[in-house]
């Protein structure tokens, strides 16, 4: 059995949006992101080297993300869960990526995906 370990309301200032206007000028975007992982052996061990380290995991996507232009929310998560994948001893990713200036009349709109190692 899998655990999960979550980073909510992760804020990235980005370069994103479908014109090139809107991407001129860096925004936030907010992740909220879940990891199903096998904890079992950090429990025993109590080592950061045995977990999944949330500061490598926020590292790795705030490099991605603040170092290119999206003109979508859609390629730019797609993108995470891959990294997130990719990188980390993790089965399953559960990720939620909003994007609050993108609505005058909302609150935020978001992409929201799971993806699962292949």
């Amino acid at each position: 059995m899998l655990d999960i370990v979550q980073i909510i309301g992760a804020k990235y200032s980005v370069n994103l949006g479908v014109s090139e206007k809107e991407r001129a000028n860096k925004q936030t975007v907010i992740l909220d992101l879940s990891m199903n992982v096998d904890i079992s052996v950090c429990t025993k061990s109590d080592e950061i080297k045995d977990a999944v380290n949330w500061s490598e995991v926020n590292a790795l996507i705030k490099e991605l993300v603040e170092s290119k232009e999206y003109k979508l929310l859609e390629k730019m998560i797609e993108e995470i869960s891959e990294l997130l994948l990719s990188n980390f001893p993790v089965e399953k990713v559960e990720l939620k990526l909003k994007k609050p200036a993108a609505l005058c009349n909302a609150e935020y709109t978001a992409v929201k995906i799971v993806r699962t190692r292949k």
